[in-house]
């Protein structure tokens, strides 16, 4: 039985929400993605390449693939320096599943040294994420979660280096008990929390990256003032596309204020923000941070969210094209 590696045709989107299924069932996770999902969250984005998503066949049936892209970070900005960044990498359990593995990284890490990259990391992350943005499990920033082995054997034997780590933060909306301190009461004396009627993102990247979702956006506008002072933005889908029951948000983790002021006021912009969606039949609201970020993990602590997951990411250097 011989492995054949080529590039994604149309025709493929069955077999790979097959194989992304059974590879995480292959770890106890349960991932139920269809061919119109797929679409929507994947190959029908405006920067998905399909020379860069690379399906591995044994005897003409798909068992496996890798999905690479370059050059942007989650924030729509060329990343610092060049890295590549490989997005996903499934493999059905197979008698050849090792072999498989190793031949897609490697594929993926000489496209990358091909493409001049310094590093490729694996699997995205918060602060560089663009593919498969909230899918579950790993909603397109966990990294490669603690509970998959797999992935962390093939990309260790392949001299991968975990470098951050990442926690999954939820809420449920039910339960939620609300900060309120002598802070807290003085800005809701000062400022106003409304919805924003109309959805939109601060970027054309962020706005292909998270096309296919539903946005619910909330301003804090200081009164007097007349401007508004912070942005919340939450990100959902349908639950009926992934055939769950929970009507699950993801909040867009805004930049954290330096001054006391200024996370006061994002704090109850935030605490608001909650109030609000318990009313429009949300059963749970997460949110993805670096374990590392001392300042998110205070900020998600403090509005009630709990860890519910936890991945990490790993990188490779690699040497200069030939």
């Amino acid at each position: 039985m011989g492995i054949l590696i080529r590039p994604y045709e149309n025709a493929d989107a069955q077999a790979c929400c097959d194989v992304w299924r059974e590879h995480f069932a292959g770890c106890g996770m349960a991932a139920s993605l269809s061919p119109l999902m797929w679409e929507f969250c994947v190959v029908g984005k405006i920067f998905f390449r399909r020379e860069d998503f690379f399906v591995a066949l044994v005897d003409d049936r798909i068992v496996g693939f890798a999905h690479l892209t370059f050059g942007e970070n989650g924030r729509g900005t060329a990343n610092h320096k060049p890295a590549a960044i490989l997005n996903a990498v499934c493999v059905e359990p197979h008698p050849l599943e090792l072999e498989v593995a190793a031949v897609l990284i490697q594929t993926v890490v000489e496209a990358a040294i091909a493409h001049g990259d310094g590093t490729i990391r694996a699997l995205g992350g918060p602060d560089r994420f663009a593919q498969y943005l909230l899918v579950p499990p790993l909603f397109g920033m966990m990294g490669v979660l603690a509970s998959d082995h797999r992935i962390r054997d093939w990309l260790t034997h392949d001299k991968f280096q975990p470098v951050q780590p990442i926690d999954c933060w939820q809420v449920e909306l039910q339960t939620l008990r609300l900060p309120m301190d002598r802070g807290q009461m003085a800005v809701r004396r000062a400022c106003d929390v409304a919805r924003v009627l109309t959805e939109g993102c601060d970027s054309w990247f962020l706005a292909n990256a998270f096309g296919h979702t539903e946005q619910i956006r909330f301003n804090l506008t200081a009164r007097g003032q007349d401007r508004v002072t912070q942005t919340a933005t939450f990100a959902f889908m349908q639950p009926s596309h992934f055939r769950s029951e929970k009507m699950t948000a993801m909040l867009l983790l805004p930049t954290i204020p330096a001054d006391e002021l200024g996370v006061d006021q994002l704090t109850f912009l935030l605490a608001e923000s909650l109030r609000q969606l318990q009313f429009e039949r949300f059963s749970h609201v997460i949110a993805i941070a670096a374990s590392d970020q001392p300042d998110a993990v205070t900020l998600l602590r403090r509005l009630s969210f709990r860890t519910s997951a936890s991945g990490v990411v790993f990188e490779r250097r690699l040497p200069a094209a030939i």
